[in-house]
């Protein structure tokens, strides 16, 4: 059995005050979204049939990729992945017949995400050679919800309205940025216990620096959302949503072999896992529409 030893997150010294480990303050763009949509039917022209859309859109990666110099973890701040992706998606959608004085449209949607190609020198770039669960991940999901209007007034843009939605997504296995990228990427520097074998073919070791990010095992996650939309004039809009989303446990080290194998987290029983969490958000915003 092939020894595993872990690494020391605080270099030995202790634990200095209540943090031992603080990455970078990163902001920026991570993608530019381009897409187009052709409605195959649409209740507008023919009332005896629901609005059915099919749409595709390009997700390009214009950001500073994620990353982090060992020797200055601060220096590199980007936000973005490094993946172009591509999104098809297609839903249903019918505006019903007022009921008492509300009316309500009921919608479904169901979705893929791809990635397409990455960036040269990105972590998540695949090494030549790499296997299925060495490369990005793919998710795809579906998603449902009705909007309900206890009152409108189509001549003049008011209205008010309430939207409940909810939503479930599978996140298939591939590599991906998890919750412990920035300190795999440290370990994974020169020197450091993380370091790959760059060709594990060939005799001694050739090695290669980990880039942080790691094979993630397949895993659910799911949400739903509580959207008010208020319009007191044709020109002013108030939104107010409220989110929770929750995520399946899943391991966060899952490479089954290959030049991304790396034993000390990767090995049957040292694996990393990230537990089951939940997440709420509390969001509105204020529009002038002229």
């Amino acid at each position: 059995m092939q020894p595993c030893h872990a690494f020391d997150v605080d270099g030995g010294g202790g634990t200095a005050g209540a943090t031992i480990f603080r990455g970078a303050t990163r902001a920026g763009l991570d993608q530019l979204h381009a897409g187009a949509a052709w409605k195959v039917t649409d209740q507008a022209l023919d009332s005896s049939k629901p609005t059915w859309t099919v749409g595709a859109e390009l997700r390009l990666s214009i950001g500073d990729v994620m990353k982090i110099d060992a020797a200055r973890p601060a220096r590199d701040d980007g936000v973005s992945r490094g993946v172009h992706e591509l999104r098809a998606a297609t839903a249903l959608e019918r505006r019903l017949g007022r009921l008492g004085r509300m009316g309500m449209t009921p919608r479904f949607e169901t979705w893929w995400l791809a990635p397409i190609a990455t960036r040269d020198g990105a972590p998540l770039d695949p090494p030549a050679g790499a296997g299925k669960l060495q490369r990005s991940q793919h998710r795809g999901g579906v998603d449902g919800g009705v909007e309900i209007v206890p009152w409108e007034r189509a001549d003049t843009g008011q209205r008010a309205a309430v939207a409940l939605g909810a939503g479930v997504a599978a996140h298939f296995a591939g590599r991906a940025y998890s919750d412990l990228w920035e300190v795999f990427a440290l370990a994974g520097d020169d020197g450091g216990p993380l370091v790959l074998d760059g060709d594990p073919g060939a005799e001694g070791m050739q090695p290669l620096p980990h880039p942080g990010v790691t094979t993630t095992q397949e895993y659910l996650s799911a949400g739903g959302r509580v959207a008010f939309d208020v319009r007191p004039t044709g020109w002013l809009q108030l939104d107010l949503a409220a989110d929770l989303a929750w995520e399946q446990t899943h391991l966060v080290s899952f490479a089954r072999g290959g030049a991304l194998f790396a034993p000390v987290i990767d090995q049957v029983g040292h694996r990393y896992r990230v537990d089951e969490g939940l997440t709420y958000a509390l969001s509105g915003g204020v529009r002038i529409v002229y």
